[in-house]
């Protein structure tokens, strides 16, 4: 009787798909965490929680394992979920994801070519939204250097930091952290408003290429 209660509960447990050398450690999402997501799951074609955003083209979107898999061919699609949160209680964001395409020639300093494989994207909204709606993108960008802030070619309202690059290795696990409230600090020169949503992002249509990329947890704490 032990050995089969022991057997079902461990069939309780989601399988967890890692990169060779990753550990469960690095998706452990800590206690007082204010969770945007823990582990992936699927309504369809959108995860649980979020709403569908499409530009271009059919999202390509799967699970493997607790996690989301965003393809791109020649498409633009993401997925938003509303969050009330202040980033001056909650300063640091952190997330998981892994790469595996990236566009080619993918470029945000240049209109023509600002296609990146993986976007989280803050949305800080004020009034009227459509208009003043403040937006602070992480990206793993291809060409342009990891470090470099900017501020977007197609809005003058959002801003990016790049924190990958075609330098870093693909189809490995990478976690990030981020000091948000001292980013938008930085880049917009005001105190921001409340966070009003969080997105995940992937395009490569104006390259006319492929990408791809997964996201694990992505939460946000108080201290580092």
């Amino acid at each position: 009787m032990r050995r089969l209660c022991l057997f079902l509960l461990l069939c309780l447990i989601p399988s967890v798909s890692l990169a060779d050398g990753d550990t469960n450690d690095q998706f452990t999402v800590p206690k007082g965490a204010v969770v945007i997501v823990s582990s992936w799951t699927l309504d369809g074609d959108t995860p649980k929680g979020f709403t569908k955003e499409v530009k271009e083209g059919v999202p390509g979107v799967a699970l493997e394992g607790v996690f989301v898999k965003l393809t791109s061919k020649k498409t633009s699609f993401g997925f938003k979920k509303e969050v009330k949160l202040s980033v001056k209680d909650y300063p640091y964001v952190h997330w998981s994801w892994q790469a595996r395409t990236l566009p080619t020639g993918g470029d945000v300093r240049k209109r023509e070519t600002d296609d990146q494989a993986g976007q989280l994207y803050l949305l800080f909204p004020r009034f009227p939204a459509k208009l003043n709606t403040r937006i602070l993108g992480y990206l793993w960008e291809n060409e342009t250097p990891k470090g470099t802030m900017g501020t977007s070619t197609a809005w003058s309202k959002a801003k990016y930091v790049v924190v990958r690059d075609k330098t870093d290795s693909l189809g490995t696990w990478h976690t990030e952290s981020r000091n948000v409230y001292a980013d938008y600090k930085k880049l917009f020169e005001e105190e921001p408003s409340d966070l009003g949503s969080v997105s995940v992002y992937i395009n490569s249509q104006h390259t006319g290429s492929e990408a791809e990329v997964l996201f694990g947890p992505i939460y946000f704490t108080r201290e580092p």
